[in-house]
């Protein structure tokens, strides 16, 4: 439960060659291009059938690994200005401007809510980006140099160092981004925690990021894909427990 926190926060951070190679400004915008970028994919997935495709690993290096392991997760997200999908190693969740529903096929169990997609994604923008202007404003550059990887399209790796009140907030010391610059592409980013953490490091790689990838798997509504128009469970779905966690005077 405790690294899962931990990759929320790294993942709320983030839905956020010579050293000083540039300017720490010139630097800190590369960052926030980068992260504009990501803010406005909705807009730049208004075709019927093109949406945005992100695919990204979260690696959490632990403390003690004895007590409590090094974490890997793979997770894909699938989204238009209709419908969305997020698909990881224990869960899988389907939402619409209807409804949303989490499958955990392990545990065999339909989670069944309210969908705020619309909502969310008209303020998901302006959040983020005021949270991370915030988080900017915490930190100093501790290092900002040209990179070549082979296997990485990043030629820009930045490092932030947080303040006392930064730190404190976000019980870590320091972020290091890797930055496609020609196409303002975040690469990756990793966050070190402060020693007292059970966390030493978190680190996001995106393996895939397409704004224009082109799928009929969001055409379909999200109820159809488990329930039958006589609202029956789906044959694949039989076995499963349904949680039903929608307000009493939900309406279809």
């Amino acid at each position: 439960m405790k690294v899962r926190k931990q990759i929320h926060t790294l993942l709320f951070l983030f839905l956020l060659s010579g050293v000083h190679a540039q300017s720490p400004g010139t630097c800190l915008d590369m960052i926030r291009a980068a992260y504009t970028r990501m803010n406005t994919v909705p807009e730049k997935t208004v075709s019927a059938n093109t949406a945005w495709y992100l695919y990204y690993s979260v690696r959490t290096v632990m403390r003690d690994s004895q007590k409590m392991p090094h974490h890997f997760a793979q997770i894909k997200v699938l989204m238009n200005d209709r419908q969305g999908r997020i698909i990881t190693d224990h869960a899988k969740v389907f939402h619409d401007s209807v409804v949303s529903i989490t499958q955990m096929p392990l545990e065999k169990v339909l989670y069944i809510t309210d969908s705020r997609f619309n909502v969310e994604t008209e303020k998901r923008s302006g959040h983020l980006t005021m949270l991370q202007d915030t988080l900017l404003t915490m930190c100093e550059v501790q290092s900002c140099r040209k990179i070549k990887n082979k296997q990485m399209k990043a030629d820009r790796e930045i490092t932030l160092e947080l303040n006392e009140t930064g730190q404190r907030l976000f019980n870590i010391t320091t972020i290091t981004y890797a930055i496609a610059t020609k196409t303002a592409d975040l690469v990756s980013i990793k966050m070190t925690y402060l020693p007292t953490n059970e966390v030493v490091s978190s680190t996001i790689v995106f393996r895939e990021n397409s704004y224009d990838y082109t799928t009929d798997l969001l055409d379909q509504p999200v109820w159809s894909l488990f329930f039958t128009p006589q609202e029956q469970l789906l044959a694949a779905y039989k076995d499963y427990r349904l949680v039903d966690l929608r307000a009493k005077n939900y309406k279809r």
